[in-house]
């Protein structure tokens, strides 16, 4: 008799932990950033009496595809050899994409259409980067970006991914006075997505996406345009809610932007410049368990903890 009834506490500790896995695979908490910027290109303009700023061609390179991470349930994933670095013109560089969970849809380097919260089944972490070329004085060939996804559900787990770059040139730059203005242009077009989405009170979700440009003559002086800085948050009070097309960016829809760009810099002393693109995506969702699992869990604990207490009375 007491064999059968070890045998039943046995059985519904088994069925209250096997319940918990469907629910494990219900997305719930979503986060997700990607930037694709391509047709760039870097235009040298001169203005003022003689107009004889000369600048040449770029002297100095420096790429940098940063190391790619995602973690999922506690899981770290890292790309292999990265950060790649490179230090010459034309250099393309790719880190392959790189996820764990139900990553089968993503491709390497096609960062759209975004994934609609909770179409792809399950808990998924994914990350990818590309600085395809680099040659972009007086060309528009110019292509990088960066994603950087996360979608958990069902289960206290947090997924994260991280992507962040940088590409600078160097260029000596003669001929430029208080009267006569070096002013390079920088063209670009650009795409790009964030989205937040939670399901569940207490999931949280969160996204980064930036993209700077900056200009440095030599005697230090700094010009920066800000293109992106897009950093929000659904806190665990404030779910279940979704960010989608809430920041408008030049009057656009942060959502699947598409938009063509260009900013102008403009100096007056001579030396080396630094040119610098820096770039970073990430984002993180986190979810909690169910009301219905945490019951299942509960009672397939307490139900575990039933047999073996039987189980010692037995053997004493």
């Amino acid at each position: 008799m007491l064999s059968h009834k070890i045998k039943l506490l046995s059985g519904v500790a088994a069925i209250g932990l096997v319940a918990l896995l469907p629910t494990q695979a219900n997305a719930t908490a979503y986060g997700f950033a990607a930037l694709d910027v391509n047709f760039v290109s870097f235009n040298v303009n001169v203005s003022g009496p003689g107009a004889a700023v000369t600048s040449g061609n770029f002297d100095s390179f420096s790429f940098v595809d940063a190391a790619l991470t995602t973690n999922l349930n506690g899981n770290n994933l890292s790309s292999a050899g990265g950060p790649i670095v490179k230090t010459s013109a034309g250099s393309s560089l790719d880190q392959p994409i790189i996820g764990q969970g139900n990553t089968g849809s993503f491709v390497n380097n096609v960062y759209f259409p975004t994934p609609v919260p909770g179409a792809i089944p399950g808990a998924f972490a994914v990350a990818d980067s590309h600085e395809l070329n680099t040659t972009i004085f007086n060309s528009r060939t110019g292509h990088f970006g960066a994603e950087a996804g996360s979608q958990v559900g069902g289960s206290l787990a947090i997924a994260s991914t991280v992507a962040g770059n940088t590409m600078t040139w160097g260029m000596n730059v003669t001929g430029a006075s208080a009267s006569t203005h070096f002013t390079p242009t920088v063209n670009w077009v650009r795409e790009e997505t964030a989205l937040l989405s939670t399901t569940l009170a207490g999931e949280s979700a969160k996204e980064t996406l930036n993209f700077t440009i900056s200009l440095q003559d030599a005697a230090g002086k700094t010009q920066t345009r800000t293109i992106i800085n897009s950093n929000r948050s659904i806190g665990t009070n404030q779910s279940p809610l979704t960010f989608a097309d809430t920041e408008i960016t030049n009057g656009l829809p942060m959502n699947n932007l598409v938009v063509g760009e260009t900013i102008s810099f403009d100096f007056t002393s001579n030396g080396e410049y630094t040119l610098q693109f820096a770039f970073l995506a990430s984002s993180q969702a986190t979810s909690v368990p169910e009301p219905a699992s945490l019951t299942l869990l509960g009672a397939g604990l307490i139900g575990l903890g039933m047999v073996a207490r039987r189980r010692r009375r037995k053997t004493v």
